[in-house]
């Protein structure tokens, strides 16, 4: 039944694993990304304070709010960066069926960046955060490969 060739990739705001089914119903991770963002608070990653303005009916200073917070930015740089890596992937490319699992966020901007090809490809979503699961429990989270997905 591996007859197809499916691709899975599980993804939160700061990791990624690229997966391909293994032997008897098993998946096996091919490959690890993690942000250099993971484990930072979004104070430590903005570069400066938010900028000050002055009221014009009085002397007081107000900051500013920076309109995104840096982290979530972090996160959404992370998703696109995930993009771009499958887009640029020659096995992804081969593949037959690309299944995303991941945050339904993180879903709609890895979607959003992938390309037309990889688009096309993608036959499953699952809106769930799985990064943290070990390949030997994938089987009860993932479809298994299915020979619908072949393209004819």
């Amino acid at each position: 039944m591996h007859d197809v060739r499916a691709y899975y990739v599980i993804a939160d705001g700061g990791r990624a694993r690229f997966v391909r089914p293994a032997e008897r119903q098993h998946f096996r991770t091919i490959r690890n990304i993690e942000s250099g963002h993971l484990h930072h608070h979004s104070h430590e990653l903005g570069r400066k304070p938010p900028s000050r303005v002055q009221e014009s009916a009085s002397p007081t200073r107000h900051a500013v709010e920076p309109r995104q917070d840096p982290h979530d930015r972090a996160e959404r740089d992370f998703a696109q960066y995930v993009a771009r890596e499958l887009n640029a992937d020659l096995e992804v490319s081969a593949c037959d069926a690309l299944i995303l699992a991941a945050p339904s966020h993180t879903l709609a901007d890895i979607q959003r960046v992938l390309s037309r090809e990889l688009q096309a490809k993608v036959v499953a979503t699952l809106a769930k955060d799985l990064t943290k699961v070990p390949d030997a429990d994938l089987p009860g989270h993932l479809p298994q490969p299915s020979p619908m997905w072949r393209k004819s």
